[in-house]
């Protein structure tokens, strides 16, 4: 006879454990902690976060969540249509060059440009969740609301870090099908 609670224990350790391992696949492919502290991206938002203070320290409706809760989950949507579709990009040369390890412990482009994506996803899916906890615990002002609307504004930065992402990655398939690489720098073609 099964167990229903073997069962259930069995299959509430390994849903954690796949969460677990999905967590650190993620964390990795972005380039851990020290992606995120020396991302322009992040050090802007806090700037932008600082100079917006009257959100946050005098609140008046609409309250800082407001933001997130009306742009995010259309922009969410929108980005998991395009994570698809960036996945589906490119022959299997190209996949194949682009996920190519040269084992130096670091993630492979392929790797990388997926964890910006992820990055980009989990980022939104954050400002929405401290959104509606905002929202729902009426938490206005303070340092909470400051570190919401923080992680709001990153949220949106980070669009222009997976366009960025997707640039790049046009980039290298043009070079890698006969085209020609511009240095980012000059703007020269790369030979």
């Amino acid at each position: 006879m099964i167990n229903i609670r073997e069962l259930f224990e069995k299959k509430v350790k390994d849903q954690y454990s796949d969460f677990t391992d999905d967590l650190t696949l993620y964390w990795n492919s972005y380039g851990r902690w020290e992606s995120l502290l020396t991302s322009p991206y992040c050090h802007l938002s806090i700037v932008i976060s600082l100079l917006c203070y009257p959100i946050y320290l005098y609140p008046k409706e609409p309250f800082w969540y407001g933001y997130p809760l009306s742009i995010l989950p259309n922009l969410l949507g929108f980005t998991l249509g395009g994570y698809a579709i960036l996945l589906a990009f490119g022959d299997e040369k190209f996949k194949s060059e682009i996920a190519r390890d040269d084992f130096d412990g670091k993630p492979t482009y392929y790797m990388s440009l997926n964890g910006a994506f992820i990055h980009f996803i989990v980022l939104q899916s954050i400002s929405i969740i401290g959104a509606l906890l905002g929202n729902i615990l009426a938490i206005n002002k303070g340092f909470f609301a400051w570190l919401g609307f923080c992680v709001f504004i990153y949220a949106l930065l980070s669009a222009v870090a997976a366009a960025f992402a997707i640039l790049n990655t046009a980039d290298l398939f043009q070079s890698l099908n006969g085209g020609q690489r511009k240095d980012s720098a000059s703007g020269n073609i790369k030979k």
